[in-house]
């Protein structure tokens, strides 16, 4: 009897040091699993940081080329005006110069006239 306790006992203790052995390499498998997977997710977050930091960049650079335009198109938008008030005075000054010339040649022709009048 006592050989067969013996070899009971022995036998439950191999089959517990099998069972805590299995659990042991499951735990190792898991964590080699685990490292895996935070070293890829390490990596995948470097490679979204750079991809974050390209995006400042070129935002950045889209904002600063913007504000470049908006420069441009105020300066265009005062060349404009500038432009249009000269063309106003110009017309101005044509509009009298013209009535002044028109005026001149009524005088003309009425000096012609009269010079008719007083030869016929």
């Amino acid at each position: 009897m006592r050989i067969s306790y013996n070899f009971n006992f022995v036998e439950s203790r191999i089959l517990m040091t099998s069972k805590i052995q299995q659990l042991i390499n499951d735990i190792s498998r898991k964590q080699s699993d685990l490292q895996k997977r935070s070293l890829a997710l390490n990596v995948e977050k470097d490679q979204l940081a750079v991809e974050l930091s390209q995006l400042k960049s070129e935002n950045q650079a889209l904002k600063d080329q913007m504000e470049s335009h908006l420069a441009q198109i105020a300066d265009l938008k005062n060349e404009l005006a500038t432009e249009k008030i000269q063309v106003v005075e110009k017309t101005v000054v044509s509009t009298k110069r013209n009535d002044e010339e028109i005026d001149e040649l009524v005088k003309e022709i009425e000096f012609c006239i009269n010079q008719l009048k007083n030869n016929g």
